[in-house]
C-alpha cells in the first residue's frame, strides 16, 4: 500500500476555497517551522501535502515520533479531513473536541508542485504543506512580563517582535488591532514562535477594559520618557510598542503608568519598532541572562 495517496481535484479545489475564506487555517509551507510544530503540539494539524516522492518524503522525517500515517482512498478525502465541517467561529469547540494526540491518523497526500505552489504565500516554497488550526489561548492574567502590541499592520515587525518576546522571556504577548496571528508573512518573520508562544488577539476596546480591571502596570517609549539603561522596572511590567507611524494610541497610552526612551546620537528620530521594542525587552529582562 502507498503511504502517499494522490490528492483529489475536488479536495485541492476546496483547500483554495478555504484557504480564500478562512483567516484562521493555516498553511505552514516551511519544512522546520512545520517539523517544530507538530512536535511542541502547538497546532492541530488536518493534513499535508507533498510535491516529494515517497522516498524523499521519508528522508525529510518531518512527523515527530508518535505520529503515523493514514491513507484515503480518492474522494474521501473531505471526509478524512472535516475541512469543510469547520468554519471559523465553531474552532474553539472543534479543538476541544479533538484532543490532538500524537498518536492520532494523520493524512498525507500528493499533489504536483503548481498546487504547492498555489496554495503557499512564498514565491518559491517548499516541497511541503501543512494545513492547520493554531491552539487557541484564553486572556489570562499575566503573571510576568508582558508585552503589548498597539495597532501593528507589519507583519515583519510583529513576527519579530512576538521571536523576541519568546527568547526573552517575556510571558504573553496582547495583540491589540493587530496584523492576525495568522498572517503567513508573521508565522515566517517569528520563525513559528508565534504559534509556540502565548499570542492572544484583542481589540482596543477590550483590552482597555481589561487592563482597567486589572490595574495592569504599562510602559511606553517616549522621548520624554527614562533613559531605558538606567530604567529598573519594579515589579511586573508591559511593554507597550504602538503602531509604526501613529505610535502607542491615545486610550493606552493613558493607561500607561511609566515611560521610557531609547537613546541615539544626532540625525536619527526614532527606530524600527521591531528593533526598539526588543531593546527594551532585553534591557528589562537583562538579569535573566546575567
Amino acid at each position: 500500500m502507498k503511504i502517499l495517496e494522490k490528492a483529489s481535484k475536488n479536495f485541492i479545489s476546496e483547500l483554495k476555497k478555504q484557504k480564500r475564506e478562512n483567516k484562521s487555517l493555516l498553511f505552514l509551507d516551511n519544512v522546520k517551522i512545520i517539523k517544530d510544530a507538530l512536535a511542541s503540539r502547538s497546532i492541530l494539524p488536518k493534513c499535508i501535502l507533498t510535491s516529494l516522492d515517497e522516498e524523499e518524503w521519508k528522508r525529510l522525517d518531518v512527523l515527530p515520533k508518535g505520529f503515523s500515517l493514514q491513507t484515503s482512498k480518492e474522494g474521501d478525502e473531505e471526509k478524512s479531513t472535516n475541512l469543510k465541517s469547520i468554519k471559523e467561529q465553531e474552532i474553539d469547540a472543534w479543538a476541544k473536541s479533538v484532543e490532538q494526540s500524537l498518536t492520532e491518523d494523520l493524512p498525507i497526500f500528493r499533489v504536483d508542485e503548481k498546487t504547492i505552489e498555489q496554495l503557499s504565500g512564498t514565491k518559491t516554497p517548499q516541497k511541503v504543506l501543512c494545513i492547520a488550526y493554531s491552539q487557541q489561548h484564553l486572556v489570562q492574567l499575566p503573571k510576568d512580563n508582558f508585552l503589548v502590541l498597539d495597532g501593528l499592520q507589519d507583519p515583519g515587525n510583529v513576527g519579530t517582535l512576538i521571536r523576541t518576546a519568546k527568547a526573552s522571556g517575556f510571558e504573553i504577548v496582547f495583540l491589540v488591532d493587530c496584523v492576525r496571528k495568522s498572517n503567513e508573512k508573521l508565522i515566517r518573520s517569528s520563525v513559528g514562535a508565534v504559534l509556540s508562544s502565548n499570542v492572544v488577539e484583542m481589540k482596543r476596546a477590550d483590552f482597555v477594559e481589561f487592563a482597567k480591571a486589572h490595574k495592569l502596570n504599562l510602559l511606553c517609549c517616549d522621548m520624554n520618557g527614562q533613559n531605558i539603561f538606567s530604567f529598573k522596572a519594579r515589579g511586573q511590567v508591559g511593554v507597550v510598542v504602538g503602531n509604526e507611524g501613529q505610535g502607542v494610541s491615545d486610550e493606552i497610552r493613558a493607561l500607561c503608568t511609566l515611560s521610557v526612551k531609547i537613546p541615539m546620537c544626532a540625525g536619527i528620530e526614532s527606530l524600527n519598532a521591531g528593533v526598539s521594542g526588543s531593546i527594551i525587552m532585553y534591557e528589562i529582562n537583562k538579569n535573566k541572562f546575567v
